[in-house]
């Protein structure tokens, strides 16, 4: 058998778009939390996930930190570990 890609021929492939096999919003949430506790922001509230549920990070913060950001800072946000 060769180890090549061609010859890798799956018969089916699963898509996983959040929320729809697994359940992970509690580990968003989680995130979420240990973001804004780290830059000093409000603490996520239920409307808070309301509001940011289902969306990219390009729009959930600015409405966390309550202004425009940067692409710069986008991806430097984006980067935290």
């Amino acid at each position: 058998m060769s180890s090549s890609l061609s010859s890798f021929l799956p018969q089916a492939a699963i898509f996983d778009v959040d929320g729809t096999i697994v359940d992970n919003m509690e580990w968003h949430a989680r995130a979420f939390d240990a973001f804004v506790l780290r830059h000093g922001l409000p603490a996520m509230t239920l409307e808070t996930r309301r509001q940011t549920d289902g969306k990219r990070n390009r729009e959930i913060f600015p409405l966390l930190f309550g202004r425009e950001i940067s692409p710069e800072e986008l991806q430097a946000f984006e980067d935290e570990t």
